[in-house]
């Protein structure tokens, strides 16, 4: 389906297509939602230019890659598919689109109400707000969000199918990540660039943290998600992680 966005007597239009969300690039390169153990900043961090975008304030988020993004993901959908930037949805509907099973609907419950009162506070751009029941939802997106999202140039779609067979936090970001990086058949992710869309804890030792993003890759490369990696090293010390994927591998087809 197409939905097209108005802003300033112009139209944008996004490709929505089933089992698939168009995300703006911030969203997915920027540390707005990572792993449980990010390093959180009381006061937040700034992110002096990535890409496009420059002088970016973060609010100290704990927004999750897992149940915080997917939800994100879920209202990004119904904005497109209700063409308002308000919008009700049932208790079943939100859990039928996660294949929440009845028996563990009422912890889900609990998550899903939670994410949603994060999402109200944290988002760098503080454009949702909303409410979960026991009957339903009720969510509003501002102005500020169509003023933004016509403004952006940069969507990338995300795979709700893929996502789900991702169930490491490592392997989620690496694969948005790469997902919204695709200017070579190779492309290059320095640690310190890794370390910070990964906001980790300065308890992490590095070594540690680069064998997580190796073994990611491992696994991703086992899905067939990217088609091979290496890494450049210094004094016996990884400084950086080649990484060869296209468009093909990271939409790769499973059933």
């Amino acid at each position: 389906m197409k939905y097209i966005l108005k802003e300033d007597g112009k139209e944008k239009e996004v490709f929505k297509l089933k089992g698939y969300v168009s995300v703006p690039r911030v969203f997915l390169a920027l540390p707005l939602f990572n792993t449980i153990n990010a390093h959180k900043e009381p006061r937040g961090f700034e992110i002096a230019k990535n890409h496009n975008a420059k002088n970016i304030h973060i609010a100290s988020t704990s927004l999750t890659i897992f149940n915080d993004f997917e939800v994100f993901l879920f209202i990004l959908r119904k904005v497109y598919s209700s063409k308002s930037n308000e919008f009700e949805f049932t208790l079943d509907e939100i859990m039928n689109d996660f294949d929440v099973k009845t028996s563990h609907r009422t912890m889900y419950f609990s998550i899903f109400k939670q994410s949603i009162r994060k999402l109200n506070k944290t988002v760098f751009l503080n454009f949702i707000t909303g409410e979960l029941t026991k009957k339903g939802g009720k969510i509003e997106v501002s102005k500020r969000f169509i003023e933004f999202f016509g403004s952006l140039k940069e969507l990338y779609e995300i795979d709700t199918k893929m996502l789900s067979l991702l169930t490491n936090e490592y392997q989620r970001i690496l694969y948005v990540l790469y997902v919204c990086n695709r200017r070579n058949k190779t492309n290059y992710f320095s640690v310190d660039m890794l370390k910070e869309r990964f906001r980790i804890s300065d308890k992490m030792p590095c070594k540690t943290f680069i064998m997580k993003i190796r073994k990611a890759n491992e696994a991703l490369h086992e899905m067939g998600l990217i088609e091979g990696f290496t890494e450049d090293k210094t004094n016996r010390v990884t400084t950086r992680f080649l990484v060869d994927y296209s468009y093909k591998s990271l939409y790769k087809d499973y059933k």
